[in-house]
């Protein structure tokens, strides 16, 4: 299907996937990874408790600040109704696990 798809000149395809494999003749965009103020930006305006921390900002910068991390992490926290220093002590214990919902 991307073969065919991709033979239109009007038609931009984009194609997530988990795996590294690359169809032929695709390209693979390179994300840059978010500004300071961006990731906290998204992170705050999914886990609003009315306050910005710098444990917050210090947590996005060991994500090095990747947009799918910072929303997961943010979803993760609202999710199970972690405090700021929770979070941090549940990313401590379990690091990318943290990041997984229903935990």
């Amino acid at each position: 299907m991307v073969g065919e798809l991709s033979q239109f000149k009007t038609v931009c395809l984009c194609i997530t996937s988990r795996i590294a494999t690359i169809p032929r003749h695709c390209k693979r965009p390179a994300i840059p990874a978010l500004s300071i103020k961006a990731a906290c930006n998204i992170f705050y305006s999914i886990y609003d408790d009315g306050g910005r921390s710098e444990i917050i900002t210090d947590l996005l910068r060991r994500l090095n600040f990747h947009a799918l991390s910072v929303v997961l992490l943010a979803t993760t926290s609202v999710h199970n109704v972690w405090s700021y220093d929770q979070l941090v002590k549940e990313w401590d214990l379990h690091c990318t696990q943290v990041l997984r919902l229903g935990q």
